[in-house]
């Protein structure tokens, strides 16, 4: 007989119920969408100990599995490969709620803020793995949740926008798999 989710698989089915709408709604591209659900009916048929319930989820899973995703530097896209992480994330770690910071890595961002400021007023120096730290530092050193959560949306704009450079540079490259790595796989 197959077992109940844990708390925390509902609220990540949840989460992701609203990540496809969100996906559906700005016409994301449907690999990414079938992607997430594949990786969610795999994440449910692992939690299994049915074996025939078990093997039929994975089955289900593997045929909507699409691997190879074209790279065109579609924001898009790009936005729906971060759904499917954070819908990775979710199914293997549950919710999380950490404080934002600490009084030590207040002062040491602070500090990191401003070398990285200097890194990035020299253009030729300036990368998007700097303008990138300059933004964490700052999200780093704010104590103040509403700008701490404004810096950490800086955060993430930034990282879409070096991710697009990078599709820009490799567009005539072959499509690119999505990695998981050993810290996000579920």
């Amino acid at each position: 007989m197959p077992q109940a989710a844990p708390l925390h698989d509902t609220v990540a089915l949840a989460r992701l119920q609203d990540d496809l709408a969100i996906a559906q709604a700005a016409e994301l591209h449907w690999w990414a969408v079938a992607a997430t659900i594949a990786d969610a009916v795999r994440h449910q048929a692992h939690q299994l100990h049915d074996t025939p319930a078990r093997d039929a989820l994975q089955r289900l899973a593997d045929a909507a599995d699409i691997p190879d995703c074209p790279r065109t530097g579609d924001r898009g896209q790009l936005l729906a490969e971060v759904l499917r992480e954070r819908a990775r994330q979710d199914a293997r770690f549950g919710q999380q709620d950490y404080p934002h910071t600490d009084p030590a890595s207040v002062e040491l961002c602070a500090e990191l803020t401003e070398d990285q400021r200097r890194i990035n007023a020299n253009p030729a120096e300036r990368t998007w793995t700097s303008v990138l730290l300059e933004e964490v530092y700052e999200a780093g050193a704010e104590t103040d949740s509403a700008r701490a959560r404004t810096e950490l949306v800086q955060v993430a704009a930034v990282a879409l926008a070096a991710a697009e450079a990078i599709d820009r540079t490799t567009a005539d490259a072959a499509p690119i798999p999505y990695q998981l790595t050993e810290r996000t796989q579920p």
